[in-house]
Formats: structure tokens, sequence, C-alpha cells
């Protein structure tokens, strides 16, 4: 097998260990079958099962924007299987020491505003200000509705639910911002939807 076969063998891995923890976009998803990909049933995964710290025959990729993302992913299925972002030494050492390099990284102003974005997503506080938390939510929700077609995001979404219902509320009882207001509607989020979210 040549090199970029193996390359390919690895993204492929990749694409169903998102698709594993539900990360894996349905477009994304859909492409990928129409291309004869087959994908496992998908069964509930802990937070270890993808941990180096706990499982030495699983490695993460020599590639750094790869391991980047399977850390990542790593944190999705944590906050998934504990409901928080929150990694203590002792549950999984690694992921732990991830996640405070990242908050170093961002300090340091070493990180892209895109990794920021993805961690703030995830529940990452990196000391971003009030109004950058927003609109990295902004952009998520942008996300969204590029992908769905609407802004009617189910309140059990790991990323957006509450935040969404939160907007929804705050619009309702007027304390949503003259400005946050007008950067809501011209992506069509009010349209619609009255109250809560679904």
């Amino acid at each position: 097998m040549t090199e970029d076969g193996l390359k390919i063998g690895k993204w492929v891995e990749n694409q169903k260990y998102s698709y594993r923890y539900g990360t894996l976009t349905q477009e994304r998803y859909r492409t990928l079958k129409e291309m004869g990909v087959v994908f496992p049933k998908r069964t509930p995964v802990k937070t270890e099962a993808f941990s180096p710290a706990r499982n030495p025959s699983q490695s993460l990729s020599p590639d750094p924007a790869e391991r980047w993302e399977q850390y990542r992913q790593m944190l999705i299925a944590h906050k998934k299987a504990r409901g928080t972002v929150v990694v203590s030494r002792r549950d999984n050492p690694t992921l732990n020491r991830w996640i405070e390099n990242q908050k170093a990284s961002y300090r340091k102003k070493s990180m892209t505003d895109e990794r920021a974005r993805l961690l703030v997503e995830v529940g990452i506080e990196l000391g971003m200000s009030n109004e950058e938390k927003w609109q990295a939510k902004l952009a998520e929700l942008r996300a969204y509705r590029q992908e769905f077609g609407n802004c009617d995001v189910p309140q059990k979404h790991p990323v957006l639910g509450r935040w969404v219902n939160k907007q929804r509320q705050k619009k309702a009882s007027n304390k949503l911002s003259t400005e946050h207001t007008a950067q809501l509607f011209e992506l069509g989020f009010f349209d619609g939807a009255v109250g809560v979210a679904v």
C-alpha cells in the first residue's frame, strides 16, 4: 500500500470515529456512505474509549492537526458521558493536560481563531470576553442553519441548545441587546420560532 493509501485509510478511520461519537455531519456521512464507506452500528461510548493514557494500544495520530482533533473528540465524548467539560487529572490525565495546554496557548495568543471557536463551542472557557463567546455561538448557529436550513435547534443539542433557548428568553423579556437582536433577525433566528427551542 502506498503512503497516500495509508493517509486516506487513517482519514476514513477518523471519520468513522467522529460518527461513533456523534460528531460527523449528516452531509459528510451521506457522502461517505455513497462512496461505499461502511459505518459500524453506533454504540454508546465512554470517555475512556479513546484514551492513550488508559489504553496504550490506541495511539494518537502523528499529524498535529489530526491529533488536535482526536483530543477534541475525546473532550466531546467526555462531555456527553459526564455532562461537563471539566476533566480531572485522576479521571483522564492526558486529556486534562491537553485542555490546560490549550488554555495556555490561548493566553499566549498562539492559538488560531478557528481552534478557539471550536473549543468554546464544546464549552471550554478560554478567557474570552462575553461578546467574543456570544459571537462564537452565533457562528455555530450560522453553521447549523447552513447545514439544516433553519435555526430550530433542539434544546438537547450539545453545543447550541441551551444558548438558543437563552437568546429567545432574553428577547421575550427585552434583555437581548439591539445589536444581538439585529444579528439574530438577519440570520432568520426568530422566523416562525416563538417561545422556547424545540
